[in-house]
């Protein structure tokens, strides 16, 4: 099972920040490029590495989020 999936079992059960950036994360992965990036922006998501960073923008932007 894919971990959003996971998540969206248990969203009820997340405090509402979280459940608010998850709703958004949920939202922007499969809206446009824009859209993506934007999306990522907003909720503020990153990683602990730079190369971990770069990763996720370029996960956002070839739509393998």
């Amino acid at each position: 099972m894919r971990n959003i999936q996971v998540l969206l079992n248990l969203r009820e059960k997340l405090i509402p920040e979280n459940r608010s950036i998850y709703d958004e994360f949920y939202r922007f992965r499969n809206v446009s490029l824009w859209g993506r990036l934007i999306g990522l922006y907003r909720t503020g998501l990153y990683r602990q590495t730079l190369v971990g960073n770069i990763t996720l923008w370029l996960a956002a932007l070839f739509k393998r989020i």
